[in-house]
């Protein structure tokens, strides 16, 4: 570091930097970058190799004819797949030595013949899963999520499935291992009980191991059943079976701290809470109809029991209402990726699933939610839409 005006006098650096308030590790930072500097700017290059301080090559160089012999042979077909470590020990065995591997790949790099494979790798990318159903047993969806065991049971393994448009728990099992054979037996069992004809129903789940085992494929293939997938690490393209868990795991009577006794300690109590879900649990995302009602048709008589039942209260006290009320209406279709909620008000006529709250009324507040499985919000948080 310079400091203009200072007499050559007998102080040291450390007075000096003192005097000046400037820390000593930043001036002598500061001293080795600029040597750093100058030194770098003092060697001429040439092309992509070193020269010496006075312009001349350095001895070690390959003449331009060893360099285009060299390339000559990296290009043969007997060669042309094989790195230069590889081509170096081949030659060395062959007594032949031309120069080190590390000379081949800056000859290479000078006529830009390198490249790294990974560069050429293309991710191969999904489809979005997009269904629609307008109807029960159109679109079914199914995972699998784990019970925790006892202290040496391990895990037990819940399969279950959902019809995306009734939200009914059509079929479930739990049993020790994931297996494809496992899956492939309820949904045979749940295609015959359901009445299931071929080319109806489009199964969806995640990519799982049981999901696409050979024996699983081929089991929808036979029945008739089309398969559908979610992209890879996207837990949003099977929303329906994931809000199930969630509801299925944050009830009172589900074990937080401990965990089930055994196998049939779960299974007790996946048969309480699944008969809870389908014909008590009146679900926000089916205009507060148990998944029963909607599976079996019964959704168009019991909202118009419903209309008449907000109607009397609107003639009784319409000082009470801002515009005379209307059920919650069944939403026409249920979708997997379908159109945002904007487009589906633009299309579906008939589609007013949410109006304002003073507008909802369906009466019998205190049947909403069973006494053994309710969903107590201050205790479990808010549900979700898809619950």
């Amino acid at each position: 570091m310079r400091v203009a005006g200072m007499r050559p006098v007998s102080l040291t650096v450390t007075a000096c930097l003192d005097a000046l308030g400037i820390p000593s590790s930043t001036y002598y930072q500061r001293r080795k970058v600029d040597a750093a500097a100058q030194s770098a700017a003092s060697e001429p290059t040439q092309g992509d190799g070193k020269m010496k301080k006075n312009g001349a090559p350095p001895r070690c160089r390959l003449s331009l004819e060893e360099e285009s012999r060299v390339l000559e042979l990296m290009r043969s077909p007997a060669l042309r797949d094989q790195t230069p470590y590889e081509i170096y020990g081949r030659l060395v065995d062959e007594g032949e030595y031309l120069c080190h591997p590390s000379t081949m790949y800056r000859v290479l790099n000078r006529n830009q013949e390198v490249k790294t494979k990974r560069d050429e790798v293309r991710r191969v990318l999904r489809p979005i899963p997009k269904l629609k159903a307008t109807g029960p047993n159109q679109v079914w969806t199914w995972d699998i999520s784990k019970l925790k065991g006892a202290y040496g049971e391990g895990w037990y393994m819940l399969y279950a499935m959902m019809d995306i448009f009734s939200r009914k728990v059509v079929g479930w099992r739990v049993e020790y291992v994931e297996r494809a054979e496992m899956f492939v037996e309820l949904m045979t069992q749940t295609v015959g009980r359901e009445g299931i004809r071929p080319q109806q129903l489009v199964m969806h789940s995640d990519n799982g191991a049981a999901m696409t085992a050979h024996v699983t494929v081929e089991m929808l293939h036979a029945l008739g059943v089309e398969r559908s997938h979610s992209r890879p690490r996207t837990s949003n393209d099977n929303p329906f079976i994931e809000s199930l868990f969630k509801t299925f795991k944050n009830q009172p009577k589900y074990p937080r701290r401990s965990s089930f006794e055994d196998i049939e300690d779960a299974r007790g109590y996946c048969r309480e809470f699944f008969d809870w879900y389908n014909n008590q649990h009146y679900h926000r995302g089916i205009a507060l109809l148990t998944p029963n009602m909607v599976h079996h048709g019964q959704a168009p008589r019991i909202i118009a029991e419903r209309q008449l039942v907000v109607d009397k209260a609107f003639a009784a006290h319409p000082e009470r209402f801002g515009r005379a009320p209307k059920a919650l209406q069944l939403p026409p279709a249920s979708y997997i990726n379908g159109p945002d909620k904007e487009a589906r008000k633009r299309h579906d006529k008939s589609g007013k699933v949410k109006q304002k709250k003073a507008d909802i009324h369906t009466g019998g507040e205190s049947s909403m939610e069973d006494a053994n499985f309710s969903l107590d919000k201050t205790r479990n948080g808010s549900r979700p839409d898809n619950e």
